[in-house]
């Protein structure tokens, strides 16, 4: 009866503890992953790489062994992950699987010959210009991000690599959040080993 108690008190304390935790989480966000995560949004929201690298430059940044209080030390491991996992989310979501670097742009669309004073002509030559400069701003998204991906996707893994141990608890803790936050499977499979050191 006394082993029964003593357990359903443990379970109690781990539960409080787990919520204490939680309600942390909420609090803690440290400078680093805030501005990072940031980045990422303004990158959702313009479509434009440059805010991309920014966080992948200050995800960099993160040192865990800085942070004396373990238990914020844990809380920002946890936060870099999913900040790092956000940012290579963010790039797979926007990746183009049909894109054709080979299919280039024009440089220049010819005006049409009557001058522009044919309206039908005018107006089948501003449709071709603005479908070009569409296509030129979709070939350029699609080759930086390709860019980004390959500088990006050694220095997730070297973080998950240097962060987490072969420990169960820290396995756990990278496979829940891979599942949670990557759709991509080769980009899932990648992480996963490299917790493992496989």
């Amino acid at each position: 009866m006394r082993v029964i108690a003593i357990s359903i008190a443990a379970l109690s304390l781990l539960e409080a503890l787990a919520l204490a935790q939680a309600g942390e989480k909420r609090k803690y966000m440290s400078d680093i992953t805030a501005r990072a995560a940031a980045k990422i949004a303004e990158f959702e929201e313009k479509k434009e790489t440059v805010p991309l690298q920014a966080a992948s430059e200050l995800l960099a940044e993160v040192n865990l062994a800085k942070e004396p209080d373990p238990m914020k030390r844990l809380l920002l491991r946890r936060e870099a992950l999913e900040t790092w996992l956000a940012l290579v989310a963010a790039i797979d979501k926007n990746l183009d699987p049909s894109f054709n670097p080979q299919d280039v742009p024009s440089v220049k669309i010819s005006p049409p010959v009557s001058g522009g004073a044919d309206p039908q002509s005018r107006q089948q030559y501003e449709q071709a210009t603005q479908q070009n400069r569409e296509k030129a701003q979709r070939y350029m998204l699609q080759t930086k991000l390709r860019r980004l991906d390959e500088m990006v996707t050694p220095r997730v893994e070297r973080y998950v690599r240097l962060s987490y141990t072969t420990v169960p608890g820290d396995q756990r803790e990278v496979a829940e959040t891979v599942k949670k936050l990557i759709e991509n499977p080769q980009r899932a499979s990648a992480l996963t080993r490299a917790a493992s050191r496989q």
